[in-house]
């Protein structure tokens, strides 16, 4: 094992070996004609060891309509990516005995059967592996491979696509119109109800990395988009590989595993300006930390409810299988102040040691297939695609899963998927909450997971199993927040038989990465997304898209209630589903309602800025931003009890072409005066969001759910008023 011991708790900011970031010249970019021409004037300066360096995008613009931008699919390179990087192979010792968190026998076979079912892309344009991902927002699901998109129904039916990732940025020029580079993500911002389209582009170990990054104007996928262009490289030659983005309030946050240049490799995480980016400001920034000989490590992706205010976004890889250490960071990006930025940690999880699979030198090459010799790669030595983050309201929860060998370490041990719960990830001493190895008994080698929570704290994992009797397929595995902890003890089921092999010798590349994603109308149906051959070729993947969902995730009881014509509401009735949430809290009043243009109006709005409201952090009241008239319902809550409480309010909207935001104002509000008796907001708004304040015994809270673009409405929200604790949606 490579000596890299470092002390806990430090800011880490070492710069790359034989890169200066604040050395003369280390922020000029040598111009390729047409393609990297003014990236130079685009850049801030660099900051010396020590500190972040800041660049603005180097271009951005707004796309047409996707819908309208004429689909392409065009043959590119035959072609695998680029080899798998070496150091996260070769860097650690393995675990010498038995996994002791091994799950080795087959649950009774209860997981729920799948309830959408259909094909995805396939490769038409050449590279393996396809790093299949995709994401779910409220009427749409987004695939995205490499290194094509196409936007779905929920119910299966093409809404736009197949076509290349590049088509996005058509007239957009420079690097994101011409290349495909591939290692794309697609993710649902659901606190803005927005889309994340990204893909990186590396030309030649003389040029720079750009990362291309696409925010839709608004929930259509198919709709328009913010394009970016970051220049993601600290030098030319430095190749920031494996991108991997999450969501969070404040920014969107990346890793990459940085090659060169030279032989040098570190570990590269940014973040990125999401409240400019949101509103396609070209002035957006990303905050840029080099890190040393540490690859394979994941931003965290918000789920469900947001984080308390001012959380960092965590980071985190697997370290050290020997002695059982996952690393945890903490990004803090400040973009008001960018040079105020820290990332610190490594900050050290004690989990059950585990052997890292280590079935060839470098390219981990283990898993058989029938009809042919071509063992699969596993990606071992990192984290899969998602660290996601959910919040639970009394604790929060950040899950995880990586490939490990289920027995002792050799080249015949079969494949499994360790998985992880981790709790309370802001403490000064955040733990491993549970644990487990999937492998069963039954011979299948299973790989290549992604694993996810669902708002009652349920967990699924997703992956890929084959051996040499039985073809590569995709099967979900999971647990209720009821079973006994470390055990996947709902059984798996299978999503869809393949019924062919990879038989590709040369480079039997797969994945590199599935994804699991859960749907933020009703925060408990799970979307999965992974690779399968109907024949067995060299280059022939397909791919598949499924949901299922466990049937004691039910919807929250609701509260149904009419709004008289000023938005008072006067009465309400309980009806309560017989499958309550055991998170449900007593005594929450909720509203399903809709605005129209016969609802009320209000003058301007409030410039609520990104920053949520919470009773440990109010706000104070930002100035009206515009002067628009706009449809508003509103809520009156009053505290009846004895004592002040903290109130919150959660917010569900499906309002199709639109949005809203949402505010509360003590006493009474006034639409022409929107400052006036001001107390909380949710920050901006998305198809889930919720805010919260101190209320005093006897004072009255008006709530207003207001529209965000004029005359448009909303079709259909839920506000939901709880006087006892965060609602969980």
């Amino acid at each position: 094992m490579m000596n890299r011991k470092r002390s806990l708790q430090i800011v880490v900011v070492l710069a790359l070996l034989g890169l200066a970031l604040g050395a003369a010249g280390a922020n000029t970019l040598a111009a390729r004609p047409g393609v990297d021409a003014a990236i130079s004037p685009a850049l801030g300066a660099g900051g010396q060891p020590g500190s972040p360096l800041i660049r603005t995008a180097l271009k951005s613009d707004t796309s047409p309509a996707l819908a309208s931008i004429p689909a392409r699919v065009s043959y590119a390179k035959g072609r695998a990516e680029a080899n798998e990087n070496p150091f996260i192979y070769n860097q650690k010792q393995n675990h010498s005995g038995l996994d002791a968190a091994l799950q080795s026998a087959i649950s009774p076979l209860v997981m729920p059967p799948p309830i959408q079912n259909f094909d995805g892309m396939y490769n038409q344009n050449g590279p393996i592996p396809p790093d299949t991902d995709g994401a779910v927002g409220r009427t749409q699901y987004l695939q995205i491979v490499n290194s094509q998109l196409q936007v779905f129904s929920k119910t299966g039916t093409s809404l736009y696509g197949p076509t290349n990732i590049k088509n996005l940025w058509q007239g957009f020029g420079g690097v994101c119109e011409i290349y495909n580079s591939g290692d794309p993500i697609a993710l649902y911002d659901a606190l803005a109800d927005r889309w994340l389209v990204s893909q990186f582009n590396f030309v030649s170990q003389s040029d720079f990395t750009h990362e291309c990054i696409a925010i839709s104007t608004g929930p259509d996928a198919t709709g328009s988009y913010y394009r970016y262009d970051f220049v993601t490289s600290p030098v030319a030659g430095a190749f920031e590989d494996y991108p991997h983005l999450g969501v969070w309030p404040d920014g969107y946050y990346m890793a990459a595993n940085q090659f060169g240049p030279g032989a040098a490799f570190a570990g590269s995480v940014y973040a990125f300006d999401r409240a400019k980016m949101l509103v396609g400001d070209a002035s957006a920034t990303q905050i840029f930390f080099a890190t040393p000989n540490e690859g394979g490590r994941l931003p965290s992706d918000l789920n469900g409810p947001a984080p308390p205010v001012g959380s960092p976004n965590y980071f985190m890889d697997p370290f050290n299988p020997a002695t059982g250490v996952v690393n945890e960071y903490k990004f803090h990006a400040d973009f008001a102040t960018p040079a105020a930025s820290t990332f610190t940690g490594p900050f050290a999880i004690a989990v059950t040691p585990w052997n890292d699979v280590t079935c060839g030198a470098t390219r981990e090459r283990c898993v058989p297939q029938p009809n042919t010799t071509a063992k699969l790669e596993t990606t071992a030595g990192r984290f899969m695609h998602r660290l996601s983050y959910r919040n639970m309201g009394s604790y929060e929860s950040l899950v995880v899963n990586h490939t490990v060998n289920a027995g002792p370490a050799s080249p015949n041990g079969i494949t499994g998927v360790r998985w992880y719960e981790f709790r309370d990830p802001n403490s000064v001493t955040p733990t491993v909450f549970q644990q487990g190895t999937y492998a069963p008994s039954d011979g299948l080698f299973r790989w290549m997971g992604s694993a996810q929570m669902d708002r009652q704290g349920n967990i699924a994992v997703g992956f890929s199993s084959s051996s040499s009797a039985s073809f590569p397929d995709l099967r979900y595995a999971g647990r209720l927040v009821s079973d006994p902890p470390g055990q996947l003890a709902q059984g798996e089921a299978v999503l869809f038989a393949g019924t062919g092999s990879e038989d590709f010798l040369a480079a039997p590349r797969w994945g590199d990465y599935s994804d699991l994603s859960v749907d933020p109308t009703d925060q408990c149906t799970f979307w999965y997304t992974n690779e399968y051959f109907s024949v067995t070729a060299l280059r022939a993947w397909r791919t598949r898209i499924g949901s299922f969902k466990f049937p004691s995730c039910a919807a929250l009881p609701l509260l149904t209630a009419t709004a008289t014509a000023t938005g008072v509401q006067p009465t309400a009735t309980r009806t309560v589903a017989a499958t309550a949430s055991p998170t449900q809290c007593v005594g929450a009043t909720s509203v399903t309602d809709s605005i129209t243009t016969a609802a009320p109006t209000q003058t301007g709005r409030l410039g609520l800025g990104g920053a949520v409201s919470s009773c440990a952090t109010p706000k104070t009241v930002a100035a009206v931003s515009d002067t628009f008239v706009r449809h508003y319902k509103s809520y009156n809550y009053t505290n009846s009890g004895g004592s002040s409480q903290c109130v919150t309010v959660s917010v569900t909207q499906a309002c199709g072409n639109n949005a809203v935001q949402s505010l509360a104002y003590l006493g009474s509000y006034d639409p022409a005066n929107l400052a006036t008796n001001y107390l909380a907001d949710g920050g901006g708004g998305g198809a889930t969001f919720n805010y919260s304040f101190n209320l005093a015994a006897g004072q009255t809270a008006v709530v207003v759910v207001v529209e965000v673009s004029p005359n448009l409405g909303c079709a259909t929200y839920t506000v939901s008023i709880n006087p006892c604790g965060p609602l969980l949606t």
